[in-house]
C-alpha cells in the first residue's frame, strides 16, 4: 500500500509544475470506480491488500480534482466515448448481485478508461510522469506478493492493477529508450 500511496505524491507534484497533463476522463473513471471496487473488494473478502483498493480511492479523487484545472480530455469524442463504455460497464456491474461478476466489470470499466492515458503515454510521454508510473508498478508487485488467499476473486484485482499501470510504465519507458532518450528530462 505505501508504493501505491507514496506514487501519488510525485504525480501530485508534476501536475502542479506544469509537467503532468493527467487526462479527466481516465481520473474521474478511476476514482468512482475506486470507491465502489473498494466496497466490492471488501465484500469479496479481501482483507491483506484493501489498502491498496482505499489509496485507489482518495489518490484519483485527488488526481481528479487537479486534473479538472491541470489536466486535460473531454476536447472531442474520443474521451467522452470511454467515458460512455465505462459508464456502461459500471451500470452492468451494478446489475449483477455477485461480488465477482461485479468486480470483473468493475475491472472491464477501469480497463476502458485506462485507455486515453495509455494512448497518451505513447503519443505523449512527456505529459506523464515516468517516476509515477514505476513506483505504481513496483507497488502492483508488491500488493500481488502480498494475497493471502490465492483465489480468482482476491487476485484479479491487483493483477489487472499490476498489468494497467505497469504498461504505462512500460510504454514510458519504452520511448524513453527507444524513441527520445531526453523528453522525460526535457519536459515541453
Amino acid at each position: 500500500m505505501a508504493f501505491t500511496v507514496i506514487a501519488y505524491v510525485p504525480y501530485i507534484v508534476s501536475i502542479f509544475r506544469n509537467r503532468t497533463k493527467p487526462n479527466r476522463t481516465t481520473w474521474l473513471v478511476l476514482f468512482l470506480i475506486g470507491a465502489i471496487t473498494f466496497i466490492v473488494y471488501r465484500d469479496a473478502g479481501a482483507q491483506a491488500t484493501l489498502g491498496v483498493a482505499l489509496a485507489n480511492v482518495v489518490g484519483p479523487l485527488v488526481v481528479f480534482i487537479l486534473a479538472i484545472k491541470f489536466g486535460e480530455g473531454w476536447k472531442g469524442k474520443g474521451d467522452f466515448k470511454y467515458l460512455v463504455f465505462s459508464a456502461i460497464a459500471i451500470a452492468l456491474w451494478q446489475l449483477y448481485d455477485s461480488p465477482v461478476i461485479g468486480l470483473v466489470f468493475n475491472l472491464l470499466a477501469d480497463f476502458i478508461a485506462f485507455l486515453p492515458t495509455i494512448k497518451k503515454s505513447f503519443q505523449e510521454p512527456w505529459t506523464e510522469d515516468l517516476p509515477t508510473w514505476c513506483i505504481f508498478t513496483l507497488g502492483g508487485i508488491i500488493n500481488l506478493l502480498a494475497i493471502e488467499q490465492w483465489q480468482f476473486h482476491i487476485v484479479i484485482y491487483p493483477l489487472y492493477i499490476l498489468l494497467a499501470e505497469g504498461s504505462v510504465a512500460g510504454l514510458l519507458l519504452w520511448v524513453h529508450f527507444t524513441k527520445n532518450k531526453d523528453w522525460y528530462k526535457i519536459k515541453s
